[in-house]
């Protein structure tokens, strides 16, 4: 890919850029956060040029370029981009390659001596936010909030919810979920504040419980020297799944959300899930929970700096259609059960027979993420069967139980 970037380097300057369409990407790999790529599509071309190869080569190079520059111009202002053009501009012509994980040409043409090409190219955001930081652009580690985290955390077999600021500021050991969640926030830039700090004393009067209000929660992390608190459970629990008399499956749920400490605002929620398999309830337990928190810190570390930019992501337009007898029997506990999503919005029923319905709505996050958290919730009385996932929806079968 590097010879190709270099061959159309000179026709990169003067090439149009005629459109591009972005998609958030679904992740590269199970622990990877939901943006940390961006799936852009975009339109390349070159200026007249006799040898077609050549031609082709510094079409799809510019298209390259193209899909860097829009993956920026979504990580970043329309302040921060006007201020840092010049810099902004040398970083992506240099280093595109670096930023680009892999890509595909869908279609092309040529004319008398111009090609012209549709590319869909997958751009790693964390790589170019991090080369961004390198150079003073964007948000800087040291700008970003402090964050404390309280998280109540069940294993299998505890009777009750175990949490620091019941037991006297962190005379228990570090909960499962703790420790990854601390991991990807640090790696953002996040300074994590320690509960045993100095003011953790004047806590005695408020007596939260497991799960806090968010108002006892954004007193707490005030009184702490935070500026946002992350707050919420961690479970785990053993389901009905076996094999055999000894291996057991073990699923863990985490719910957590974000509260800015100076006013008590909810900035976002998150629920994530994972699932275990062994012999040991307590040894898989936590390592559900910690699989859970893991990937939760690293959505909620992006979203964070994200909303702390005031440059959250918009929300995309979704439709679901769904099918199955009796689907009006379980309608309702489907909709339920996208109500409970984090970043859903607008959820309404624009078509409905007996045995099919089309449901429409806003979501923060991509179809398939969506598909994936849908396939995670235990649905009573019926099961989903999702047979087809596009970037604007789904189609899912309802399966009796």
């Amino acid at each position: 890919m590097k010879n190709l970037f270099d061959t159309g380097l000179k026709t990169i300057f003067s090439a149009g850029l005629i459109l591009v369409v972005v998609f958030s990407a679904a992740p590269v790999c199970g622990r990877a956060p939901a943006n940390e790529t961006r799936t852009v599509v975009a339109f390349g071309s070159n200026d007249p040029i006799a040898d077609t190869a050549e031609a082709k080569r510094a079409a799809v190079s510019n298209g390259l370029l193209s899909a860097v520059q829009t993956a920026a111009s979504e990580l970043l202002s329309e302040e921060e981009l006007r201020q840092d053009f010049e810099t902004l501009w040398e970083i992506l012509d240099k280093q595109r390659d670096e930023f680009i994980r892999e890509y595909r040409i869908l279609a092309e043409f040529k004319g008398e001596k111009k090609h012209y090409v549709l590319i869909r190219a997958t751009v790693s955001n964390r790589e170019l936010l991090e080369s961004l930081q390198q150079k003073g652009i964007g948000v800087l580690p040291q700008q970003m909030p402090s964050l404390l985290l309280m998280i109540a955390e069940k294993n299998i077999d505890d009777l009750g919810f175990e949490y620091w600021w019941r037991s006297g500021l962190g005379r228990f050991a570090e909960p499962a979920s703790v420790a990854p969640i601390k991991q990807a926030l640090k790696e953002k830039g996040f300074p994590v504040i320690d509960p045993s700090s100095e003011g953790a004393d004047t806590l005695e009067e408020l007596k939260p419980g497991a799960e806090p209000s968010d108002y006892e929660a954004s007193t707490i992390a005030d009184r702490l020297g935070a500026q946002l608190v992350i707050v919420g459970t961690a479970a785990a629990e053993a389901t009905a799944n076996r094999m055999g008399e000894e291996v057991r499956t073990f699923r863990a749920t985490v719910n957590l959300r974000v509260i800015n400490a100076e006013t008590g605002e909810k900035l976002t929620t998150l629920r994530e899930q994972a699932m275990t398999m062994g012999q040991d309830p307590e040894e898989l337990g936590k390592n559900a929970i910690a699989d859970a928190a893991f990937r939760a810190g690293r959505q909620l570390s992006d979203r964070i700096a994200s909303l702390w930019r005031k440059d959250s992501e918009s929300t995309e337009k979704f439709t679901i259609h769904v099918k199955g007898d009796p689907v009006l029997a379980h309608l309702e506990k489907l909709r339920n059960a996208l109500k409970q999503q984090s970043g859903l919005s607008e959820l309404r029923t624009t078509e409905m027979t007996a045995r099919s319905v089309v449901l429409s709505l806003q979501y923060r996050g991509t179809a398939q993420e969506l598909a994936d958290n849908l396939l995670m919730h235990s649905f009573k009385g019926f099961g989903v069967n999702i047979t087809d996932i596009s970037p604007k929806g789904l189609t899912m079968e309802l399966i009796p139980k």
